[in-house]
């Protein structure tokens, strides 16, 4: 290449480095002005306050993630955070209590039938704790798809469970026996 083609080259590479840094400071300067005119961020006293406010002030944007890269929720994050921990201390501190109620611990096998459900539609995992709240990892995934749960006072260790509810057959028969050996 010639001097000439080199420096046509050079001025080229410079022309659009301007032009590109004019771009990102214009799209900066509409997201600014965009962001200053949103209300100020309202005294949040409770976590569903927040999640209340974050889904009231995220209608107000194009996406759910432009408001979560807006000043408005950079302004609000600290207090969120704040309240989101609480939130799952509260969690967690409810949830040792209802398990150490019910006698179970993390790492026990655990099983909980729904009501109305058929025989073999039971639910079982095993427990264990995320942030310190008890979740279930399922023995077999759910209808929709999960692997794991929360747990809920339903579940119980595999112990204590009630045997599988009968058939009908079988409970008619226990019937028939039983009103044979009372009239015998």
């Amino acid at each position: 290449m010639g001097e000439r083609s080199e420096q046509w080259l050079r001025e080229m590479n410079a022309e659009q480095a301007e032009v590109q840094a004019a771009i990102a400071d214009q799209m900066t300067e509409a997201r600014d002005q965009r962001t200053d005119i949103v209300p100020a961020v309202p005294q949040l006293d409770t976590y569903e306050q927040a999640r209340e406010w974050i889904e009231e002030r995220a209608a107000h944007y194009p996406s759910r993630n432009e408001f979560f890269a807006s000043r408005e929720y950079r302004d609000a994050y600290p207090r969120i955070q704040e309240l989101t921990e609480q939130y799952e201390q509260e969690l967690s501190t409810e949830a040792e209590q209802a398990m150490r109620e019910a006698g179970i611990k993390s790492g026990d096998d655990v099983v909980y039938v729904p009501p109305g459900a058929l025989p073999g539609q039971e639910v079982s995992g095993r427990v264990f704790l995320r942030k310190g709240v008890p979740y279930v990892r399922l023995s077999t995934p759910v209808a929709d798809g999960r692997k794991t749960t929360r747990w809920h006072r339903g579940f119980q260790r595999v112990e204590d469970a009630v045997p599988e509810t009968q058939t009908y057959q079988q409970r008619n028969q226990d019937r028939i026996l039983r009103v044979a050996r009372a009239e015998s």
